[in-house]
């Protein structure tokens, strides 16, 4: 839907903290919330089949579901939660 390819790019924050876990070191991406207005951020795996987020302007917009997602913008990489397959997650999860 979109052609620009920075839109998709994710932007990783320094400020947020390491770029792996710390729980099970898997490699993640701190990128802010379209749904706090860049407020809050949620950790990413790398890009995913499966994933039902898109980066769209430097923000995760999450989706119902993964075909959704790759539905409406189709092309456009698609990310999952790190908290989905995390064996740690409730530990780092806010509500």
């Amino acid at each position: 839907m979109t052609s620009e390819s920075n839109l998709s790019t994710p932007v990783a924050d320094p400020s947020r903290g390491p770029s792996s876990c710390r729980s099970c070191g898997q490699d993640i991406q701190m990128v802010p919330t379209e749904a706090s207005a860049g407020a809050r951020f949620m950790p990413l795996e790398p890009a995913s089949e499966d994933g039902n987020i898109v980066i769209l302007n430097g923000r995760a917009h999450v989706f119902p579901t993964a075909s959704l997602a790759a539905d409406r913008f189709p092309g456009e990489p698609r990310y999952l939660s790190h908290f989905a397959r995390c064996p740690q997650a409730g530990k780092w999860r806010r509500s």
